[in-house]
């Protein structure tokens, strides 16, 4: 599993097809914003991130805790999939199953949001390290390595905009998200 980083969420995700019959898929978590129930359901504010090369048959709620450990947020968490226009709560493994059923080689994007009574104290547990040539590379301690032939053009794009970060004013924009 590595968290993507933030430079690199709205590219296209892995095609995990071509890793043979292994059974990843990318966790989307919307995390910092709150869900509102009117006029519609929707998570307002907060940030998306990527969890890229996850195993469907591991998540569980504590999986879903660590990944919410590792965006920085400590204490009680509560994690939530949007289905049929309401947000449904992730506490029970039943809950994780009937959502994870849906998994298949065509089907490996799974969107989960996360609602913490407490914003995050820490950093995100990642290490970046920019590479002349060979991309940005994300590690989180896994040994999975996302960079191969499929992602060398991300990568090129991610050098030009890895050199030009400390140009900008580093802001995140914060975006409402909801059941279109």
């Amino acid at each position: 599993m590595s968290l993507r980083h933030q430079v690199l969420v709205d590219f296209p995700d892995p095609k995990y097809a071509k890793y043979g019959n292994e059974p990843f898929v990318t966790i989307v978590m919307y995390h910092g914003g709150s869900i509102v129930h009117s006029p519609k359901p929707e998570y307002m504010g907060g940030t998306k991130c990527k969890f890229d090369f996850v195993d469907v048959f591991r998540i569980s709620v504590e999986y879903l805790n660590t990944l919410g450990e590792k965006l920085g947020y400590q204490g009680p968490k509560s994690f939530y999939r949007l289905h049929l226009n309401t947000f449904r709560p992730l506490k029970y493994q039943t809950e994780i199953v009937s959502f994870t059923e849906g998994y298949s080689p065509h089907n490996t994007v799974f969107t989960i949001y996360l609602v913490c009574g407490e914003t995050p104290n820490v950093e995100p547990q990642t290490e970046i390290n920019v590479n002349k040539g060979k991309g940005v590379v994300v590690d989180d301690g896994d040994d999975t390595d996302l960079a191969d032939d499929e992602w060398d053009e991300v990568f090129k794009i991610v050098d030009s905009v890895a050199e030009g970060i400390g140009q900008g004013d580093g802001q995140v924009e914060s975006q409402n998200h909801g059941d279109a």
